[in-house]
């Protein structure tokens, strides 16, 4: 009977809250959402869940009703049953009941400083419902309040902290990293170089790679010459020295073989075919080389060599300077460069073929001016006397030996400062009266043609 009861009651309040709140008002008093209506205007139930919905609450219109309504009331005890009566007289009927009280109304939902949701009635009773959480969160956050701890980049996350102006609850944010942005950078290909395009990532990351490569252009040339780096056709040897004068002071190209180190410089000759003889130049790099620079001129080797012709006073000679080598660039024209390996002549040369003039381009000139820089062999020369250089400088102690031939020409030979295996020096006393072979390159002093030699082991001593 409880049971059927307190069923009965909880049917009998939802009727009666729906009877009461909508005789007290109706749709057309309710005032916009979120708003705070005037306290005399009561709320149907409808328009009240709506509001509270506003506001933030997620529950059913069930489960918001039982957070209003009162709690039943206890069940009254059963009355005892009253003693049978003498039988008599109709009793009297019973007076009618009292008039129930009125209902209660809701004059409005709002939420308090403190975020929390209240339900006010008109019987001055009040229902705080408590703060509302809708999925973790008391309201609608609005989050003006943000300060960038760590700024993201393409390399790293960022995080951010940010605060709700409306409740002051606060959160940590990560933020993921920005993608690269690159913008391009085109570098044209020349004539010595490989044209590519440099991509740079434009957020500040420092994150930059190459793609897209061109292959280097041809030259322009114009007259024998790159009008764009420069570069000179190379020539023969021969060419050069059949014309030498009309090279000087410009750049010139060749190939050779490496014959003889001296000086920080080192000989460089070429074969030609149509003369059957050698031509050669000194090649002089000083400090301008690296030691794989150096490396490349070594004795036997076929090189290219690129530099400018140029004439040296103080040796009576033309020499080829400013000769470069750029490990970092080996495809650079203007490397001096090893292609191959060879054997320098040392031709056996007699005073018959020494003393003779040759004619070029018109004009008679002395074979061993044409041929100075070239490596020769003179075999079974007498040294008559001989000069030891005494003045003072590096070179003190070289040897001018005076040789004849067996045709009784005199053959000039000069030495570098020469020593023993037990590093004494050699003095011309090992050579007068004595016959000797040398092997030497052809020079030129003060208009006199003569045989260097760079090392004792260049003289053989009969």
């Amino acid at each position: 009977m409880k049971k059927w009861l307190k069923g009965s009651f909880a049917i009998l309040f939802y009727v009666i809250c729906a009877f009461v709140i909508a005789a007290c008002g109706d749709d057309s008093q309710v005032s916009d959402v979120g708003s705070m209506p005037d306290k005399e205007t009561v709320w149907t139930l409808d328009a009240v869940y709506a509001q509270a919905q506003e506001l933030g609450y997620t529950g059913t219109l069930e489960e918001f009703l039982a957070t209003i309504q009162g709690k039943d009331g206890v069940d009254g005890k059963d009355g005892v049953d009253g003693k049978d009566g003498v039988d008599g007289k109709d009793g009297v009927d019973g007076k009618d009941g009292a008039d129930g009280k009125d209902g209660v109304g809701i004059l409005r939902v709002y939420l308090n400083d403190n975020n929390e949701l209240v339900i006010e009635l008109t019987n001055g009773v009040s229902k705080n419902l408590g703060v509302i959480n809708l999925n973790g969160e008391t309201h609608t956050h609005v989050w003006d309040i943000q300060e960038t701890i760590v700024e993201e980049s393409c390399q790293q996350k960022g995080y951010k902290f940010s605060i709700c102006s409306a409740c002051g609850e606060d959160k940590w944010e990560i933020v993921e990293p920005l993608e690269h942005s690159y913008e391009s950078c085109v570098t044209l290909p020349t004539c010595t170089k490989v044209g590519y395009t440099t991509y740079t990532c434009k957020n500040g990351c420092g994150d930059s790679y190459q793609a897209d490569e061109v292959g280097v252009i041809s030259h322009n040339m114009v007259n024998g010459v790159c009008s764009m780096c420069g570069l000179v056709d190379a020539i023969s040897l021969k060419e050069l020295r059949y014309d030498i004068e009309s090279y000087t002071g410009k750049k010139v190209a060749f190939y050779g073989i490496v014959s003889t180190c001296y000086e920080r410089g080192v000989y460089v000759e070429s074969y030609d075919e149509t003369t059957q003889d050698w031509y050669g130049i000194y090649v002089y790099y000083g400090f301008a080389l690296t030691k794989e620079g150096e490396q490349i001129l070594s004795v036997g080797n076929q090189v290219y060599i690129y530099g400018t012709l140029s004439y040296w006073e103080m040796e009576n000679c033309y020499q080829v300077i400013d000769v470069s080598y750029d490990p970092f660039d080996l495809d650079n024209p203007h490397n001096i460069k090893k292609v191959g390996v060879g054997m320098p002549s040392y031709r056996d040369m007699t005073s018959s073929q020494f003393f003779v003039s040759v004619e070029v381009n018109g004009k008679n000139v002395d074979y061993a001016e044409l041929h100075q820089a070239t490596s020769v062999t003179f075999k079974d020369l007498y040294v008559e006397r001989a000069y030891t250089t005494c003045n003072g400088g590096n070179n003190d102690g070289a040897l001018i030996l005076t040789c004849r031939d067996e045709n009784r020409r005199t053959i000039m030979v000069r030495t570098i400062v020469l020593y023993d295996e037990e590093g004494n020096m050699i003095t011309q006393d090992a050579f007068i009266g004595k016959t000797i072979t040398v092997k030497g390159i052809i020079e030129v002093y003060e208009d006199q043609y003569r045989i260097k030699v760079f090392s004792i082991n260049d003289i053989i001593i009969h």
